[in-house]
């Protein structure tokens, strides 16, 4: 407090769990204690519990079967792929999970087949004309469903086709 103003305390969470840390010893340590070390590994673990609980949640967030929709949207991004939770989450685990294998195709008429199969369930009819270094995608209207959808395949267009080449 400031200025000699009292305060009020509104919520206090102390854990103890040293009994763990004391059972991880060897014996001649856990006989030895005089309290001291078990203070001490109590205050430790009241420091680290919280990060113990991040670090365990956290393999649940990068596994693509049990990730949510900004959890997979996160995976993506990390494999180059920016891709938003927009899409149903069993087609964005399905990218998730053939995401290296894209990003080593991007660039490809393959890639682009792929990628746009995923995320909309159908396989687009793309067409590269090497003449005007164009590549065409052509999808069902129907099958994009959403504006902000176009927006995204637009976007994801020019993300997988080469540079220098023209992409609608």
């Amino acid at each position: 407090p400031e200025r000699g103003q009292s305060f009020t305390m509104k919520r206090v969470e102390l854990t103890c769990p040293f009994q763990s840390y004391m059972q991880a010893l060897p014996e001649v340590f856990s006989r030895m204690d005089n309290g001291n070390l078990a203070d001490l590994l109590a205050m430790y673990s009241a420091v680290t519990s919280e990060t113990d609980r991040v670090l365990t949640a956290l393999g649940e967030s990068l596994c693509p079967d049990s990730a949510s929709g900004k959890e997979l949207e996160r995976l993506l991004a990390w494999q180059g792929i920016g891709v938003t939770a927009i899409w149903e989450e069993e087609r964005l685990r399905t990218l998730v999970k053939n995401s290296a294998r894209l990003i080593r195709l991007k660039g490809t008429v393959q890639a682009l087949s792929e990628l746009f199969g995923i995320l909309l369930g159908e396989k687009p009819e793309i067409t590269a004309d090497s003449n005007t270094a164009s590549v065409t995608v052509t999808v069902e209207y129907k099958a994009v469903g959403s504006g902000r959808r176009h927006a995204e395949l637009l976007r994801l267009l020019g993300d997988f086709t080469p540079a220098g080449v023209n992409s609608r």
